[in-house]
């Protein structure tokens, strides 16, 4: 299940999409003619993409190398160490994100030049020095490789105050979906992988505005049937839709 999401912050929307495989060719079907920044994982897919179209730039997860240091420290009977030390910098990183969450595009954009700019540099500075004397195939050394092969991608939110520094949104709504197949194992068949992929892009779109799902899904399915054009559908969009409408 592959899950896509994005649109102008009043109208965003998740997108999921059922396909047999992790192919790089489906990324490079859904994002053809897109020309911007795509927040990501360091999914080889993502590489594919970006180097098939210079006009894709993308934003890597900071988080996704926060939690290959963390799970160290959590196996590590030390308390100290290049672990920690990655995770402390990460937490100042989020902590200048938290302060700064509620600011306008160009006041994010000056405020992590003034403040993010400088911490980055010194991580990067870190992770540096201490690549040399880590075992390569140990998890330390392929946590600091990882962090360093993704270094472009982790600084590029510095070029814009639209971006994140992480790709928790996906990441939270990616969940219901991957608890969720440990209680029903697997889609019964392709047509009820694609089924789910539906109703989860419209569950999920529905949290992220604060509608309440099923109100919402009841009245659509009510109104729905007597709609005569695309712009009476799009009304109906959970980013559009009268919430009073939805009280019963």
């Amino acid at each position: 299940m592959w899950l896509f999401a994005g649109g102008p912050p009043d109208k965003f929307a998740y997108y999921y999409r059922y396909h047999p495989s992790r192919s790089h060719d489906v990324p490079l079907e859904f994002f053809n003619g897109y020309k911007g920044y795509i927040h990501c994982d360091g999914f080889q897919a993502y590489d594919s993409l970006a180097s098939k179209s210079s006009d894709i730039k993308l934003s890597g997860c900071m988080y996704h190398v926060r939690r290959k240091f963390v799970e160290i420290t959590k196996i590590t009977k030390a308390t100290e160490g290049v672990a920690f030390d990655v995770v402390k910098y990460i937490k100042v990183l989020a902590k200048i994100e938290e302060e700064i969450k509620n600011e306008s595009i160009v006041d994010k954009f000056k405020m992590r030049i003034d403040k993010a700019k400088p911490v980055l540099g010194d991580l990067h500075t870190y992770l540096q020095s201490v690549y040399p004397t880590v075992f390569p195939k140990s998890a330390l050394g392929e946590a600091v490789s990882y962090t360093l092969n993704q270094w472009s991608k982790l600084i590029i939110y510095l070029q814009d105050g639209r971006l994140e520094n992480n790709n928790n949104r996906s990441e939270r709504a990616i969940k219901p979906f991957a608890i969720g197949r440990k209680g029903w194992l697997f889609a019964d068949s392709v047509a009820g992988a694609h089924a789910s992929a539906v109703i989860f892009s419209l569950i999920e779109t529905c949290k992220h505005h604060d509608v309440e799902a099923y109100d919402w899904l009841r009245y659509v399915l009510e109104k729905m049937p007597s709609c005569q054009s695309d712009d009476e559908i799009e009304a109906l969009m959970p980013f559009n839709i009268d919430r009073t409408l939805l009280v019963r």
